[in-house]
């Protein structure tokens, strides 16, 4: 069978390896493992094609251990053990140290999680997982306290240009200047995908050749790559644009390709505050209970409410307010700016109005030394309408004659 162009370029060594220099500086922790021999069991966090799997390998490699990859996609506790077996053999036989790889480890239950944890105990086996997902949400505490995380980056345009380079020299295409450009934005930060779209492209390669293999590569959704980001992004900016029919195709093209059910509803999570908001303060609730009951029932069921809160998402007002009333005052408070507290806000401090001891239960009084800039700026779909109508009042009472007022 003749191998894939990726495989066949495969760094062989981390002399070989492009990217993720910031895990090889001299105090990071993996280049230490490396000049100790000595690996600690690990997770790798990043996008997909940034590498994970290529340095699990050199990882074994580099301390000549036997490599097991496995997904958690296909396999369970039984297959665990039968690893964590088939370790001790080859500890007691040979006095080698075994390795297992654990693509999509997040895919793992709480319990099967645990059960990877006792494989390490002993020290006869290593584990090194590999996820997309953010470890905060995808690993159980337990994982989180005794694996090092290990976080990869997407590709930059110098190594997409040394990636793409290599792959065209290996099956003798040319790649025409405008089209390197076009590769590193279809590819996302991919080397997976980069290379499938020059392995996939007419010679020479050009922008009219690249376009042709992304039609394709469309077609069909990559659970673990290719369409995986693309997916969620039209899915995404769908819900957003308020186009239920586009956003409820596109929850369907990553249901039927297998997508996690939990990523999907983790993002829509995000949507519900960053986009709808307090236009509609119900849908981050919504989206919070969403995604308790996905985690709970599993495909196939979880269809069914992620296409509820979808369609709720996207028939909402929309609002951002909150989104950008924190993104300014985050970059004010980055750029030095840093009111300081008047003394009577301070624990036991004298001076202090108690707001319930007035009618309207907001009294004027300054909560910072510093005139602050109005970071919120209220929209007024929806539910917002009240709190623009509500901003305005006690803005009149705390700053007469501001804005807002």
């Amino acid at each position: 069978m003749q191998k894939q162009l990726a495989e066949i370029l495969r760094p062989k060594s981390f002399e070989d390896f492009v990217g993720q220099s910031h895990l090889f500086e001299p105090t990071a922790p993996m280049a230490k493992m490396i000049a100790s021999r000595q690996l600690h069991s690990i997770v790798l966090q990043g996008p997909p094609g940034t590498g994970k799997t290529t340095l699990a390998r050199l990882l074994a490699k580099a301390i000549d251990a036997e490599f097991i990859e496995l997904s958690a996609i296909d396999v369970g506790v039984k297959e665990i053990r039968d690893v964590t077996k088939k370790a001790l053999e080859i500890w007691q036989t040979y006095q080698r140290h075994t390795v297992l790889f654990l693509d999509e480890i997040h895919r793992f239950s709480k319990s099967q999680q645990d059960s990877l944890l006792k494989v390490t105990e002993n020290g006869t086996v290593s584990l090194i997982g590999a996820t997309t997902e953010n470890p905060s949400f995808a690993l159980n505490p337990a994982m989180q306290s005794r694996m090092l995380i290990l976080r990869l980056q997407s590709l930059t345009d110098d190594d997409v240009l040394e990636i793409a380079t290599r792959a065209a020299n290996a099956v003798e295409k040319k790649i025409e200047p405008k089209a390197l450009e076009l590769l590193s934005a279809l590819s996302g930060g991919d080397a997976r995908r980069l290379i499938s779209i020059i392995e996939m492209a007419d010679d020479p390669i050009n922008e009219k050749t690249i376009k042709s293999v992304q039609e394709k590569l469309q077609l069909h959704y990559d659970r673990v790559g290719d369409n995986h980001y693309q997916a969620i992004s039209a899915f995404i900016k769908a819900v957003r644009g308020s186009d239920v029919n586009a956003a409820i195709h596109y929850l369907a093209v990553m249901l039927v390709g297998g997508e996690d059910p939990m990523f999907i509803a983790r993002r829509l999570a995000i949507l519900a505050s960053e986009d709808i908001g307090l236009a509609n303060p119900n849908s981050l609730t919504a989206a919070a209970a969403t995604m308790q009951i996905v985690q709970q029932i599993g495909m196939p069921e979880a269809r069914i409410p992620l296409s509820q809160l979808t369609v709720m998402l996207c028939l909402s007002g929309k609002s951002n307010s909150a989104y950008n009333a924190i993104n300014r005052a985050m970059d004010d408070v980055s750029n030095g700016l840093k009111g300081s507290i008047p003394e009577y806000l301070l624990p036991r401090a004298k001076g202090y109005k108690y707001p319930h001891d007035f009618d309207s239960k907001i009294v004027a009084q300054a909560y910072s030394n510093h005139e602050l800039p109005e970071y919120y700026i209220p929209g007024d779909l929806d539910a917002e309408k009240s709190f623009a109508e509500r901003y305005a009042k006690i803005q009149g009472i705390l700053r007469p004659g501001s804005s807002a007022s």
